[in-house]
Order: C-alpha cells, then structure tokens, then sequence
C-alpha cells in the first residue's frame, strides 16, 4: 500500500492475481455495522463520498473519504473464554435409505450416546456437559431452517462434532459415537448394516481447545493506554 496526502493505492502481492474496486471497497464491510461510518477509538471514517478506482489489473485507488475526530477517546474490548474441547469426525453416506432415515436417526442416536456415556465413564461423565453435533453437507448444513427450498441429496457429508470439558473424555465419546454411527439401526434393513462410511481410520481427530467471544464492548472516558498498564515487575 502507498499512503499519499489525498488517496492510497493498493496493489495485490501475488504474482497473476487481480485486484478491483469491488474488493477494496468490499472491505469497509468487514465486522463493521455500518460500511459508511466505520467507528474507530479516535473517531469515525466517513467513506460516503469514497472513490475506488482501478489503476491497473492490480492496483485500486482509494480517495475522497474523510475522517471525523471523536469528542472523547474510545476503547474496544474483546474477549473469549474457553467453552470446551472438541473432536470431530468426518464420514459421508450415498444410501438412500439411510439419508432419508437420517433425521429421525439423528435425535435416537443422541439419545443412545447419552446412556451410553453414563455407562462408559460409570456415572463420572454428566451426558449434559458432552455435546454430540451432527451436520448434514449436501442436506441444509449451512442454510438449516433458512433453505430456500427442499433439497433432496443424492449423497451427504456428515460431520459429527464431540465437545466436552477435557480433549480424553472428548476422544473417548466420539471412539464409540464413530463405531455406533456406522451401524444405526435401518427399519429398512435386516441385521448390522453399514451406514456412514469414514475416509480416515481411526476416523477421529481431536481439534483442541473451543473458545467463544464472550466480551465486545466500547469503553469511553480513557485515554489510549488506561486499560493497558503494566509495570516494571509485570514484565
């Protein structure tokens, strides 16, 4: 990026790629409420009257936006906690019988793990602090209640998701989640049928820790480093 008095250019570093007007000004869009007030601590960006121009394949010009000075310093504050930890499994399923069983497999499965969890661990595991996800690629994953219209898959992703207080009784739960999953019952079917086919094995993978945003709050009345004192000995 070049900084000039009255405009910026900016210019992809990538070798071959392109750069347009739409994806520079695209960017006011990114976790902003309002693309043409963008808040920061000192003051607002004002880009109502913000030109993006293309200067060549791969560089864009940006002019005419203008900064508006607060009338007293802000702080931002964000914050996580840590909600869990997860392990994931990944399988896909083509039968038609078993797809269209799937919802009502889905919630009995969920219910068998619950038991099954208060027997493995002997009552030292509550069921309720374990989460046992399932989404269905190819079947509303993304969209669920927003689909615009029926999908009637011919194949499925299934991603299954344990989240539990430790990474051990995460791996654990889904050990037998991943054996049980590929074996629901099918009304359809005679005897142990294979359901979901897993392209790994062991098809479990521990993804670590899950964080959630717990804090995303403006602070006004403080300078710019109030909220961050250190001192000698904290170094």
């Amino acid at each position: 990026m070049h900084l000039r008095d009255d405009h910026f250019d900016v210019t992809t570093l990538a070798e071959g790629s392109r750069l347009t007007p739409r994806s520079v000004a695209a960017h006011t869009l990114y976790e902003n409420a309002d693309p043409y007030r963008v808040a920061e601590p000192s003051g607002t960006l004002d880009t109502s009257d913000a030109t993006y121009e293309a200067i060549d394949e791969r560089t864009v010009r940006a002019r005419g936006a203008r900064f508006v000075p607060a009338d007293g310093y802000s702080n931002k504050l964000e914050g996580a906690e840590l909600v869990g930890y997860q392990t994931v499994i990944v399988g896909g399923v083509r039968d038609q019988v078993v797809i269209r069983r799937l919802p009502d497999l889905i919630p009995f499965a969920k219910k068998y793990f619950a038991d099954k969890i208060l027997d493995v661990f002997d009552g030292a595991v509550n069921p309720g602090d374990v989460d046992i996800d399932f989404r269905l690629y190819g079947d509303g994953a993304v969209l669920a209640t927003a689909e615009p219209e029926p999908l009637h898959p011919r194949e499925l992703g299934v991603l299954i998701t344990v989240t539990a207080p430790d990474q051990a009784t995460a791996h654990a739960v889904a050990t037998f989640v991943a054996h049980a999953g590929s074996h629901l019952p099918i009304p359809e079917y005679d005897g142990l049928v294979s359901t979901l086919a897993y392209p790994y094995s062991p098809p479990e993978t521990d993804r670590g820790p899950l964080y959630r945003f717990t804090l995303h709050h403006v602070v006004t009345g403080v300078g710019p480093t109030e909220l961050f004192r250190t001192t000698t000995e904290e170094l």
